[in-house]
């Protein structure tokens, strides 16, 4: 009667450990899908933000290409690893009947696995970190290098404006009602409207920026004390009437039907209100 009994408890203390056991292997496959389902959040983020990099990213040199195809490479890896791993909890649910010996194994692999993917992900933030350090380095040096340019075209442009203006006082002294040759100041015009165009796209900030503005000014009062007008366009609105060759294209930051002249290739010249020179105009309008 006693092995009878001792029989029997020896039995309900292997079932309670099998059953003990079973409970701890379900909460373990259930720790592993919770890990997994983390991990598919984890990897469709890192791939929303390589993503948003690489459209921050695309007006620059191949050295980012290379870096996209890279990322792209270890987002593949990462994906056929979170595919491995899907199909490491599919194997284990099939083989409940052999967890026992193999979840330890099982739950090693998918852990280094985990470990890899997260390795991988830090390693591409600090490549993709790095790289946009060194973007936003060259981007300074392009601001630098285009400010200089700028300066230099300032420069350029006061010069001639100088001489520009030297000629008109000149040939003003010759200015009759009758017979005038326009041939210089339509140049004048053109080039006049051209350095407005330029500074129209240029920092105030810019050294000689108002010298030249000024020196602009100037040299449209002189035209205009002797019958010329050159006729304002850039940044206005267009309307039907103005007479012009015009050049019309989409500008989706328009409202529809908005129309702005937006470029002035050739001015409007006017003497002594009358036109001899047509302007030619790019318009940018709303859809």
């Amino acid at each position: 009667m006693k092995k009878i009994t001792l029989l029997a408890l020896v039995l309900c203390i292997s079932v309670s450990s099998v059953a003990q056991d079973t409970n701890t292997y379900e909460k373990k496959i259930k720790q592993l899908e919770k890990n997994n389902i983390l991990l598919q959040k984890q990897n469709a983020q890192l791939r929303t933000n390589v993503l948003k990099l690489e459209n921050k990213l695309e007006v620059q040199n191949n050295s980012i290409d290379s870096l996209k195809e890279f990322v792209e490479k270890n987002t593949n890896k990462a994906i056929k690893t979170q595919q491995s791993i899907k199909k490491e909890l599919n194997d284990t649910k099939k083989e409940q009947s052999t967890l026992q010996k193999s979840l330890g194994n099982r739950t090693i692999i998918s852990i280094v696995l985990i470990f890899s993917v997260l390795i991988i992900a830090l390693l591409v933030f600090y490549l993709l970190k790095k790289k946009v350090s060194k973007t936003a380095e060259s981007i300074s040096i392009i601001d630098k290098t285009q400010k200089s340019l700028q300066e230099e075209s300032i420069k350029l442009d006061t010069k001639l404006v100088e001489l520009l203006e030297a000629k008109i006082k000149v040939d003003s002294q010759t200015l009759t009602t009758h017979s005038v040759d326009h041939s210089l100041t339509l140049k004048v015009a053109d080039e006049i409207t051209r350095i407005e165009v330029n500074l129209s796209r240029m920092d105030s900030s810019i050294k000689g920026y108002k010298q030249l503005s000024a020196s602009v000014r100037k040299i449209k009062d002189n035209l205009l004390a002797n019958g010329y007008e050159i006729v304002e366009m850039l940044g206005k609105k267009y309307n039907d009437g103005i007479k012009a060759s015009i050049t019309f294209i989409t500008d989706d930051s328009l409202a529809e039907g908005d129309q702005i002249i937006t470029k002035v290739t050739k001015p409007q010249v006017n003497f002594n209100g009358k036109l001899i020179q047509q302007a030619q105009i790019q318009v940018s309008q709303g859809e």
